[in-house]
């Protein structure tokens, strides 16, 4: 997901349904309630059909895809890691 969101800067839930048979509503939940957050400032649109990174949220696509990096907040109490801005 992180690579695919980085590549064409949206996720479509039907896509994830088709390709992979999974809910990414319910999958993502977590993700998707993070990315909540980022909505006010512009960077990103969550919309019934998906995830949409917007002109200004490729800047900060990074920092935009790490709620979906299960691995990160496992290792980031243990390990530093570099900041993104």
């Amino acid at each position: 997901m992180i690579h695919h969101l980085m590549g064409h800067f949206e996720l479509k839930w039907d896509d994830l349904k088709e390709r992979f048979g999974v809910d990414g509503p319910v999958l993502f939940a977590d993700a998707v309630a993070q990315l909540q957050e980022e909505v006010a400032q512009g960077t990103v649109e969550v919309r019934p059909g998906g995830i949409f990174i917007t002109e200004l949220g490729r800047r900060f696509v990074r920092n935009l895809v790490q709620p979906f990096d299960a691995y990160l907040a496992q290792l980031s109490a243990k390990t530093p890691f570099s900041r993104t801005v």
